[in-house]
């Protein structure tokens, strides 16, 4: 409904968040075509406006492109750009907590270790950063540093207060993330309030950030966690949500 409303007299700002969350549920929900429209309007929007936020997500959004299409190193080398820009319009801060996700491309280049250091510097210098969390978990469990990704999978997912009520608002593609990252370090507990929580989830994938498909890490969690010995019904209800 949004996506179809006008855009005459809404202010700049709002409209650049309005458009940002857009293009995430239209990449929650598998539809990448409408996604790449709203991407192509902020592109245009960044352009004519040069507003400093704006123009930031407008790089990002390229980075996510190239990230989809498998074109890494072309990500991590627009992530450099962007933190340049950054400097020079005095939002650093800003860019370093967007682009914090772009990290993994690293990951899968082979160079898990700078990402991870890049996302505890980010950490330190920007406490409560989801994003980081999740590099951190991602890079430690591609590490093979199981312990510390248990210690985070307690802190953040066994002891959340809620964790599967109403009142958990906890973001789905942070609980994605981490239900890859319980599956990798071998996790139970984490794994079980995790596949729990997102069973029956109507999303395709997680999202801009960290995009991953949901079903694959349902799938690999059921495995994991033995549930494919359970009958095939309950399976069903776990996955009703899953393409097929």
């Amino acid at each position: 409904e949004l996506a179809g409303q006008s855009r005459h007299g809404v202010n700049l700002l709002i409209l650049t968040w309005v458009l940002w969350f857009m293009l995430h549920t239209f990449v929650q929900f598998g539809r990448r075509g409408r996604a790449e429209d709203i991407m192509a309007e902020m592109r245009t929007l960044a352009e004519r406006s040069g507003q400093p936020y704006l123009l930031i997500l407008s790089m990002v959004n390229d980075t996510i492109l190239a990230i989809w299409d498998g074109r890494l190193e072309e990500a991590v080398a627009i992530r450099r750009r962007i933190l340049a820009r950054a400097e020079e319009l005095g939002i650093l801060e800003f860019a370093a907590i967007w682009t914090s996700w772009i990290l993994p491309a690293r990951v899968h280049l082979g160079d898990a270790g700078r990402a991870l250091e890049s996302a505890l510097q980010g950490s330190r210098n920007i406490p409560e950063n989801v994003a980081a969390d999740m590099v951190i978990l991602f890079c430690l469990a591609h590490l093979g540093r199981y312990a510390e990704v248990a210690e985070m999978l307690e802190r953040l997912v066994v002891a959340r207060p809620g964790i599967g009520s109403a009142e958990d608002e906890t973001v789905a593609f942070f609980d994605i993330a981490a239900l890859q990252a319980a599956v990798l370090a071998a996790h139970r507990p984490a794994a079980e309030l995790l596949l729990r929580r997102l069973a029956g989830s109507s999303s395709i994938t997680s999202g801009l950030l960290f995009t991953t498909c949901t079903g694959r890490h349902l799938g690999g969690a059921a495995v994991f966690l033995g549930d494919m010995m359970k009958p095939a019904s309950t399976i069903r209800r776990q996955s009703r949500s899953v393409p097929r």
